[in-house]
């Protein structure tokens, strides 16, 4: 039995329902599935029993399955964007039922050419029947309000439930009771209409004969809500399974980059250490000390990919130090930080590379002067340094130090940074935006 003659034949059969609870069982209905007989109540169980144990569970359990998934592409692809989401569910509901409506006529339409062209029948035989227009659209929009009234209670009241687990079972009783409220409700308003009494008996009957539809539709909500947890838990764990995939290679890249970073750096340190040893051998001694007292900070934060802003100007400090050892007065430097950015993290060794430039190429009439600044725009930390150098050229091409800087960035703060080499005065400054920086 297809959906829609179970609809017209449900129909059918609630204006024949009139029977008298004392009499003999008697036939009021021609046919077969909606007949309906005088019984007790243990003969209306097995009556819903055995209609759930009929192919007309299958089939709803079938229909329901197709139309909500019809519902999801359909709210998906056509009415997600519609702000409203109430009113965008009643749309996918009532335009999936419309779909079903319409490919229903099309396979009717089709099993009647069949077979009128090669059997020469008319249709009639395969028991396809026409429902008005009229009837499709005000039974697709009682569809769509019992959709919108299951999906309100998934909004409010199941998605409350603490373990993911029981939700399926919670729709699968919403929709039960829906579907039961519904069927004591249809059968109310009929009898009122024809003018016959309606008691208990006549309820427990009414849910009888529609428990294939009651019970098949319950079990698509059951199957198709734990079928769609399961797989949106899939995809939640394959994309947590990537991203951490993700980290570890970029925990990967930047640890590379930390060990060329490193020897580039104790390359620098040691040349200008034997640039000194020939003219003094104190301040060889001292400068010696400094280059491992940097070292042990660099070796105990290892592990870490931000540093604070004080750890981050303590180790620049170091640094510094060790260079004015050797430039002695020639080189001087000065740090300004703006109040309350002490405890801010920053990705490490941002400044580090900066400064060194700054020692490099940075000398001027007054010798190797350096500003550091780190202050706060909005959402933006922007980190400068200053000298009094050559001016950058047009067609700058960062050395190796500036483009380990540029890796680490795509890295810690992808499409969120800015580098830019101004004149007048000359300076670097690195913009980052949106950094999550408290301790």
């Amino acid at each position: 039995m297809t959906f829609i003659s179970g609809l017209q034949q449900f129909s059918s059969g609630l204006q024949d329902f009139n029977f008298n609870m004392r009499s003999r069982p008697v036939y009021l209905n021609k046919n077969p599935l909606f007949t309906i007989i005088i019984m007790n109540r243990e003969s209306i169980a097995l009556r819903a029993l055995n209609n759930v144990l009929s192919q007309d569970t299958i089939a709803t359990f079938l229909v329901v399955i197709v139309f909500l998934l019809l519902i999801n592409i359909v709210f998906k692809k056509v009415t997600k964007p519609i702000r409203n989401k109430w009113f965008a569910s009643f749309s996918a509901a009532w335009l999936s039922t419309i779909i079903l409506f319409i490919s229903y006529g099309i396979l009717k339409l089709f099993g009647m050419l069949v077979m009128k062209f090669r059997f020469g029948s008319d249709g009639q035989d395969i028991g396809l029947s026409t429902l008005p227009i009229i009837r499709c659209l005000v039974i697709s929009l009682i569809i769509s309000s019992v959709y919108l009234i299951y999906f309100w209670a998934k909004e409010r009241w199941i998605n409350e439930v603490k373990n993911p687990a029981k939700r399926p079972f919670y729709e699968a009783l919403t929709m039960f009771l829906i579907a039961c409220i519904g069927i004591v409700i249809v059968q109310f308003t009929a009898n009122m209409r024809l003018g016959s009494g309606y008691g208990i008996e006549r309820a427990f009957l009414s849910l009888a004969i529609a428990s294939s539809a009651i019970f098949g539709t319950s079990l698509a909500v059951l199957i198709y809500s734990y079928a769609t947890r399961l797989n949106a838990f899939k995809i939640q764990q394959k994309e947590l399974q990537i991203s951490r995939l993700q980290q570890q290679v970029a925990q990967s890249q930047l640890d590379a980059l930390a060990s060329k970073i490193n020897p580039h750096f104790l390359y620098n340190s040691l040349n200008s250490i034997a640039g000194l040893a020939t003219e003094d051998g104190l301040k060889t001694r001292n400068m010696a000390i400094a280059l491992s007292k940097l070292f042990r900070y660099n070796i105990n934060r290892e592990e870490n990919n931000y540093a604070t802003v004080n750890e981050e100007m303590e180790m620049v400090s170091l640094y510094l130090e060790i260079e004015k050892i050797r430039f002695e007065e020639r080189l001087q430097y000065t740090s300004k930080i703006q109040p309350g950015l002490e405890n801010d993290l920053i990705p490490m060794h941002l400044l580090q590379p900066l400064v060194e430039n700054a020692v490099k190429y940075g000398a001027g009439p007054n010798g190797i002067v350096i500003s550091i600044s780190i202050k706060k725009s909005g959402k933006d930390i922007i980190l400068s340094v200053f000298d009094e150098g050559k001016a950058f050229d047009t067609d700058l091409k960062p050395g190796y130090g500036l483009k380990s800087l540029y890796d680490k960035l795509d890295i810690l703060a992808a499409g969120k940074y800015e580098i830019a080499f101004l004149n007048e005065p000359k300076e670097v400054r690195i913009t980052i935006s949106d950094l999550k920086t408290k301790v």
